[in-house]
Order: C-alpha cells, then structure tokens, then sequence
C-alpha cells in the first residue's frame, strides 16, 4: 500500500511540473478554443510545432 501511495506521488508531481512547464502553450491553446470552440489536428501541430513543449520524463 505504500508502495503505492509513493508511486503515485512521484507521479502526481511530474504532472503537475509538466503542466507549469507547458502553461505558455496551454494558455494559448486555451485563448484558441475561447474564440473558436474547436482546433483542429493541423492547427493543434502548428501550435506545438512552434512552441517548446516540454515532455514528461519516463521514469
């Protein structure tokens, strides 16, 4: 059960800091979906093409 409760802390911390990580892109990701309701597969690429994403590391 703590073993668990461990994995799922350290888990639960590298969500959240591959969210703080990504705010600029979600936030506009965010700004776009306020004005149009939708973003499509190829404006959703553009949008992660020409921002630093950062990705969660596999642990």
């Amino acid at each position: 059960m703590m073993r668990c409760r461990i994995w799922l802390t350290k888990r639960t911390r590298r969500c959240k800091q591959t969210l703080v990580e990504n705010r600029v892109v979600l936030d506009k990701l965010a700004a776009m979906l306020m004005e149009k309701e939708t973003v499509d597969a190829e404006e959703r690429q553009e949008l992660l093409a020409t921002n630093d994403v950062k990705m969660a590391s596999i642990a």
